[in-house]
């Protein structure tokens, strides 16, 4: 199975595979850094590293291929929740100088216990965390990579 992985990896252009490897360091670190410090802290921090980052000429990534690369870095990187792959995905956006916003919501399951996600939109549509429309209610809503 690693071995499939790998020739996929191989199989992608130049661009998508560094594209690909800074989701993949960027969830690790996200991860690392929700347990260690709390989510409006990291997310400050992420947002003063990567708003402005783009280098001049350099073209941005489509927001599908950032979500592609972050959803598929989760599915390597262990215990990255909705919430880890979505303030990766921010930041990665932000980096282009892509404004969005990160929302978290809460659904009420059964007669006691609440479920939370978190989802990346811009301008409306969501990127990554995509669920069933109107599941979740809105707590919280986290804008970034505005320039």
């Amino acid at each position: 199975m690693k071995i499939r992985r790998f020739n996929r990896f191989l199989k992608l252009s130049t661009e998508e595979q560094g594209l690909f490897l800074r989701a993949i360091l960027l969830v690790g670190l996200v991860r690392l850094g929700l347990w260690l410090i709390p989510l409006r802290v990291l997310h400050r921090a992420l947002g003063s590293f990567f708003i402005g980052s783009k280098a001049p000429g350099k073209r941005q990534h489509p927001a599908e291929r950032i979500s592609w690369a972050v959803r598929v870095a989760g599915d390597v990187i262990p215990y990255s929740t909705c919430l880890v792959q979505a303030l990766a995905a921010q930041a990665l956006l932000s980096a282009g100088g892509q404004a969005s916003n990160l929302c978290i919501g809460v659904a009420k399951e059964g007669r006691s216990s609440i479920e939370a996600h978190a989802w990346v939109e811009i301008e409306g549509e969501v990127i990554i965390g995509a669920t069933e429309q109107g599941r979740y209610t809105r707590l919280m809503i986290l804008p970034g990579g505005r320039e």
